[in-house]
C-alpha cells in the first residue's frame, strides 16, 4: 500500500509538471504593434458610429432652425439700406505732437 502511494504521488507531480501551461514570453515589437492597431482600429471603428449618430441627431435640430430662418428671410425681406457715402479721407499737413513735461528736469529735455 505504501509502495501504491508513492508511486501515484510521484505520477501526480509528474503530470502535473507536464501539464503547467506555458510561461507567458515577452512580446515582440512587431506583435506588440499588431495588438496595438487591432485595438485603435476597433475603437476607431466606435468612435465614428458613435459621431455619426451625434451627427444625424443634431443635424435634425440645426438643419430645422436653419431652414425656418432662410423661410422667414424670404417671406419678410429685411428694408434695403442707402448707400453712405464714404466720409473723404484728409491728411493734415503737419503732424503735431504735444510735449507734457513730466518732471522739472523734462522740460529741458523737451526743447
Amino acid at each position: 500500500m505504501r509502495k501504491l502511494t508513492v508511486i501515484l504521488s510521484v505520477l501526480s507531480l509528474t503530470w502535473a509538471s507536464c501539464s503547467k501551461e506555458p510561461v507567458n514570453k515577452p512580446l515582440t515589437p512587431a506583435q506588440m504593434k499588431h495588438q496595438i492597431d487591432s485595438a485603435m482600429a476597433v475603437r476607431t471603428r466606435e468612435l465614428e458610429q458613435e459621431g455619426q449618430k451625434d451627427l444625424q441627431s443634431r443635424l435634425k435640430i440645426e438643419v430645422k432652425v436653419k431652414a425656418d430662418s432662410i423661410i422667414n428671410a424670404r417671406l419678410h425681406p429685411a428694408p434695403a439700406k442707402a448707400a453712405t457715402p464714404m466720409p473723404p479721407v484728409t491728411t493734415p499737413q503737419k503732424t503735431v505732437v504735444p510735449r507734457i513735461p513730466l518732471h522739472k528736469g523734462a522740460a529741458a529735455i523737451n526743447k
